[in-house]
């Protein structure tokens, strides 16, 4: 079981002339866990809440909301439960201020993943800004994942690229079932360069005897 509560914190780093840093001011939540195995059940229930992260240094990122990564679930069960609300995050490269997931290789594994992403205000001129939520699944074989999120009164302004809504990135699905369900209401997103999506967006490269069903409530958004 890993539960996180990051609220009302600051973190600040900048001032200098440093390149090519890749410093990151986390004032939130950042969770990595490396491998989930052998008929386990892992339970990952996050909050950040009121949190401010800037970064002004060439090559940073700032974190006020929250990042998790798995990079292997086999056998098991994984539960995460993100939820990001009232947070600021301003960077020269990566600012998040939302919620990113990453899954890497899922194998033979339930997954559950809820995110909620709420009044979040995200800035970079050089990178990728996030205050709503960004899910990412590299490959899954004979698994059953139920993803649902939410992403509302969010604000995301990017250099080369800009979520506030909610975005779901698929690798492969292989004898596998993917269920999203997202909401995004009232986002605002712009980007210099590269994709504003201040709605829902979902995108997949290649599924093999596999389930894909998507449900989509996307209202009052602007990009």
């Amino acid at each position: 079981l890993q539960a996180s509560e990051a609220s009302g914190n600051s973190a600040s780093v900048g001032g200098g002339k440093i390149r090519n840093s890749n410093s990151l001011a986390n004032s939130g939540v950042d969770l990595q866990v490396y491998e989930v195995y052998g008929d386990s059940v892992f339970q990952g229930s996050n909050k950040a809440n009121y949190n401010y992260a800037k970064n002004s240094l060439s090559g940073g990122d700032a974190l006020s909301g929250i990042s998790t990564a798995v990079d292997y679930v086999v056998g098991s069960n994984l539960q995460l439960v993100n939820k990001a609300e009232n947070n600021y995050a301003i960077a020269k490269d990566v600012a998040l201020s939302g919620v990113n997931t990453d899954l890497g290789l899922l194998e033979n594994s339930v997954v559950d993943v809820t995110t909620r992403s709420n009044r979040n205000s995200a800035g970079s001129n050089n990178g990728i800004a996030v205050s709503g939520s960004s899910i990412g699944i590299d490959y899954s074989s004979k698994s059953d994942t139920n993803i649902e999120a939410v992403s509302k009164y969010n604000e995301a302004y990017g250099g080369y690229g800009a979520n506030a809504g909610v975005t779901v990135g698929v690798g492969t699905l292989s004898q596998s079932a993917l269920s999203i369900d997202a909401t995004t209401k009232y986002n605002s997103a712009s980007s210099i360069y590269s994709d504003a999506i201040a709605g829902v967006d979902v995108a997949g490269y290649q599924l093999e005897d596999s389930t894909l069903v998507v449900v989509a409530d996307s209202q009052s958004n602007y990009a």
